[in-house]
């Protein structure tokens, strides 16, 4: 199954657990096996793989020692500057925070018009 934005979060689990038991499988670790070496608990290897909500830093010691902890770059990729983001980087600092579009836009009390309109 393809993880989508269509899915709903418990699918998303179910799936995610899929994929974790497939690699421990892989790397023929019994789930007791994994949680000694991850250091988390048998019960806890068994509920991700039942599709359990766990905490993310819990997801990371068990994809560290599956050796997929790579696969997270995928994830949220760095965002590396195009040749052209770097031309204009020279000019403007780096955008630390965004303005929500209504503050953006200037508001006008009159409406605004051409000097000739006057």
């Amino acid at each position: 199954m393809k993880i989508n934005k269509g899915l709903s979060d418990s699918d998303i689990l179910i799936e995610i657990g899929k994929r974790i038991k497939a690699a421990r499988i892989r790397k023929a670790y019994t789930q007791a096996q994994l949680a000694e070496i991850s250091g988390v608990s048998k019960g806890t290897v068994a509920n991700i793989e039942s599709g359990e909500s766990v905490q993310f830093g819990t997801i990371l010691k068990i994809l560290r020692e599956l050796d997929c902890l790579n696969a997270l770059e995928l994830l949220l990729p760095s965002s590396e500057s195009s040749p052209m983001e770097l031309i204009h980087s020279k000019y403007q600092h780096e955008r630390q925070r965004v303005r929500s579009v209504a503050s953006a836009v200037p508001k006008y009390k009159d409406g605004w018009k051409w000097g000739e309109d006057e």
